[in-house]
């Protein structure tokens, strides 16, 4: 594991974390996430390239318009003043000789939390605007680095609204992804603002296995209730559904997402919902802004605990398609159970796709309201989850971070 400190940057070279200009508190409530962008040229065969990114508040990056991972939620969390760990992935087969685009949109995620909370995450010491640090080296040398060369808009931005434990908004009307492309005119953007430093944390390579959509889930069923659409995906998971929806333009399309329904199959949040925790957003809910044609969204930095989504604002034969992605970290199973019992199946299955909706970066109490590493409810599953899971990796990443903060 590479240990870096804050002035030896190693693979990141001369790298920088960036951000947008401006940057203010009060300001970044409802504040479009930042799309950033720099062209390279390389005209030498291309052996070997790899992207090394460090984003405390979660990142996509895409290369000429592919993203360069499946994985989701980079990089993993921490506090991080203690550490910031980095992902490295292999991006030989995206880039060309020529021109070549790279793309990043950065999250809020614990990093910018701006809303009041139980939990205090506003006032978290650490707390900064969205921004990452990133070196691509092509064939060992480095290519590309983060630094006040890039374009920054937010402008541009449809993601008008972003929170881990609230919601995602998005505006289609908005929605133009020629920016990731050669040739894009970003001469109306800003410069991004290269910083000084690092957020505080020792830089560390992350071997934890990635979050990542592990299984995409239809509706057993969707009807038409006094309050929308309710579709019903028949289990309880960790993630976030793909709606596809052609409405008139404008048109607010809201997803409101809950594990339990009342007798008048209205969300039924059991309390978590209420102001002590959620004073200034709605509780696990994203929306859409139509554009009018055919839209299609799943949230890219937000993340919910549900069995149904009930779905306002549209009429049945609007929607499309409709989708659920059982979003965690990708830890294998290394032992299974089965027995002539249909209620210990039952049990024993639901006790899995439990364990894994509380695989977020470290054992969470709940994919819902708080998505915290509470360790008391990690040490009373401890024994089940080192039966059922290869979960050492996933452990050691999560004590490091335990062990920072003794």
């Amino acid at each position: 594991m590479d240990n870096i400190t804050s002035t030896d940057r190693g693979v990141f070279g001369e790298a920088s974390y960036i951000r947008c200009p401006h940057y203010q508190r009060e300001l970044s409530f409802f504040d479009p996430l930042p799309f950033f962008r720099r062209e390279l040229e390389t005209y030498e065969d291309i052996e070997k390239a790899e992207i090394y990114l460090q984003c405390p508040s979660f990142a996509k990056v895409y290369i000429n318009g592919v993203s360069v991972t499946e994985d989701i939620f980079i990089s993993p969390i921490s506090d991080y003043t203690k550490i910031l760990w980095y992902n490295t992935y292999d991006v030989t087969h995206l880039l060309k000789r020529g021109v070549n685009t790279v793309g990043v949109i950065a999250g809020n995620g614990f990093f910018n939390e701006p809303f009041r909370t139980a939990w205090g995450y506003d006032n978290a010491y650490w707390r900064d605007a969205p921004q990452f640090m990133l070196c691509l080296k092509v064939n060992g040398k480095d290519a590309l680095v983060s630094d006040g060369r890039w374009r920054v808009s937010k402008d541009v931005s449809h993601i008008i609204f972003s929170h881990l434990r609230s919601g995602e908004y998005v505006d289609m009307g908005r929605y133009d992804p020629s920016w990731l492309y050669e040739g894009y005119d970003d001469s109306l953007w800003e410069f991004a603002t290269a910083l000084e430093g690092t957020p505080g944390g020792v830089l560390r390579e992350s071997k934890c296995p990635p979050v990542r959509e592990t299984e995409e889930i239809s509706p057993v069923s969707i009807e038409l209730t006094p309050l929308g659409l309710l579709a019903d995906f028949g289990v309880t998971i960790s993630g976030y559904a793909q709606i596809e929806a052609h409405c008139p333009r404008g048109r607010e399309v809201t997803l409101r997402f809950c594990e339990d329904i009342d007798e008048k199959k209205a969300p039924k949040h059991n309390r978590m919902d209420t102001p002590h925790f959620y004073p200034e957003t709605p509780f696990q809910t994203d929306k859409l802004i139509a554009s009018g044609g055919l839209d299609r969204f799943k949230p890219m930095f937000s993340y919910h605990g549900f069995r149904y989504v009930l779905i306002e604002g549209m009429e049945r034969e609007e929607l499309v398609s409709l989708k659920a992605y059982f979003t965690h970290n990708d830890v294998a199973r290394k032992s299974s159970f089965t027995s002539g019992s249909e209620l210990l199946n039952y049990i024993y299955n639901a006790g899995i796709r439990s364990t894994y909706s509380n695989m977020f970066w470290c054992l969470t109490d709940c994919p819902t309201r708080e998505k915290l590493g509470w360790t008391n409810d990690s040490q009373a599953t401890a024994e089940q989850a080192l039966i059922n899971f290869d979960i050492i990796s996933f452990y050691e990443k999560w004590f490091e971070d335990v062990k920072a903060d003794m």
